[in-house]
C-alpha cells in the first residue's frame, strides 16, 4: 500500500525483516500511540543506476520481495501502511523517504551486535543520526519481545539551551499523552584538579561543586516552571561523565530518553554531539534524538533558552 493523504503525521519506520527490526516496530507503535500519528512500514531495496544488463530485473524482484515482507509483518493490523522504496543506500532511502513525507519521527532497530536491553546504533542508525530531517528514534535490543512494554517514564536530558528545550517539549508532548511521568535531568560534571600548583588562591572545590549543582538545580527548577499543569515533572541534577551519568539513569525505570542534536549545525537536521553520539552506542533504553529547530509547528522560536536570567554562566 503506498501512503495516502491524511491529516494525522507519519512516523516511519525501518524494517528488513529481522528482530531488531521488530524491535524497531514496537517502539514506533508506543510513539505513535502517543502521537496519533501514522505507522509507515518501509523496505529499502538496493538501487543501481545506470542499470546494466539484468540489474532492472533484479531490483524488480527484490522489490517484490521486499513488498511481500511487509505485508506479513503487518497482517494482523490493516491501520499500518508499507511501501518500497530503492536507493543506493538503506540510511539514504529512509532519509528520502521522511523527507518527503515531512515525517514527525523515524524509528530504526538496533545493531544485531547490540547486547539485550540495550541500545547500539548501527550502519544505518548512524547514518541516519547525523542528516535526518526529523527526529530519530532507536530501538534496544528484545523490545518487541516484552509484554509490558510502554511509556510509564520519559525522560529528557536538559543542559539549559535551546536545543535541550526543543527535546524537552518532545519529551512532554510524548509524557502527556500517554499520561507518563516526565524525569527532566541535568548532569554535573566535577571539576578536574591536577595539582595544587595549577589552582587558584582560594579555590574551593567543594564550594564550586556545590554552587554547580544550584546551577543545574535552577535550570530544571526554570524548565518544570515552564511545563504545564497535568503532568507528573520530576527532577534530577546527575553526577559524573554526562554519557555515562544518563546511561545509568536510564536504568531506573525510564522507558524512553530523549536528547537534543548538537547547538551548531543546520537547523531541521539531526547531529549527533558528544553526548548523543556516546548514548546511541550503549544506552539501556529507547533512545530518540531531536533535530535543531526549524520552523515546525512542534518547535518552540529559536534562541529561547532555560538558562535562568539572574545567573552568571
Amino acid at each position: 500500500m503506498a501512503p495516502s493523504e491524511k491529516q494525522r503525521g507519519v512516523v516511519v519506520v525501518g524494517y528488513d525483516g529481522s528482530e531488531h527490526a521488530a524491535d524497531a516496530l514496537a517502539l514506533a507503535r508506543l510513539i505513535a500511540a502517543a502521537t496519533g500519528d501514522n505507522l509507515l512500514l518501509a523496505a529499502v531495496v538496493p538501487h543501481e543506476f545506470p542499470y546494466t544488463p539484468g540489474t532492472e530485473h533484479r531490483e524488480e524482484a527484490m522489490r517484490t520481495e521486499a513488498a511481500e515482507m511487509l505485508a506479513d509483518a503487518v497482517a494482523s493490523d490493516g491501520s499500518v501502511e508499507t511501501q518500497v522504496v530503492a536507493a543506493r543506500t538503506a540510511a539514504q532511502g529512509l532519509h528520502d523517504l521522511a523527507d518527503s513525507l515531512n515525517a514527525d519521527a523515524l524509528v530504526v532497530g538496533s545493531s544485531h551486535h547490540g547486547a539485550i536491553g540495550r541500545v547500539l546504533a548501527g550502519s544505518v542508525a548512524l547514518g541516519l543520526l547525523h542528516v535526518a530531517p526529523c527526529p530519530v528514534a532507536v530501538a534496544p535490543v528484545g523490545l518487541a519481545a516484552r509484554a509490558d512494554a510502554r511509556l510509564r517514564v520519559v525522560a529528557c536530558a536538559v543542559d539549559g539551551s535551546p536545543e535541550s528545550l526543543l527535546a524537552m517539549r518532545h519529551a512532554e508532548s510524548l509524557a502527556r499523552a500517554e499520561g507518563a511521568a516526565l524525569r527532566l535531568l541535568a548532569v554535573h560534571e566535577p571539576e578536574l584538579v591536577f595539582g595544587a600548583d595549577v589552582v587558584s588562591a582560594g579555590y574551593d572545590l567543594k564550594e564550586v561543586t556545590a554552587d554547580a549543582r544550584r546551577w543545574f538545580e535552577q535550570i530544571l527548577e526554570v524548565a518544570a516552571a515552564s511545563i504545564g499543569p497535568g503532568i507528573d515533572v520530576q527532577r534530577h541534577v546527575l553526577e559524573g561523565s554526562p554519557v555515562n551519568a544518563l546511561a545509568s539513569a536510564a536504568e531506573n525505570g525510564i522507558d524512553l530518553l530523549v536528547v537534543g542534536s548538537r547547538q551548531y549545525g543546520p537547523v531541521r537536521r539531526v547531529l549527533l554531539g558528544s553526548v548523543s553520539s556516546g548514548l546511541v552506542r550503549s544506552c539501556p533504553t529507547s533512545l530518540l534524538v531531536v533535530p535543531r529547530a526549524g520552523g515546525d509547528r512542534r518547535q518552540p522560536a529559536p534562541g529561547h533558552s532555560v538558562i535562568p536570567t539572574d545567573a552568571a554562566v
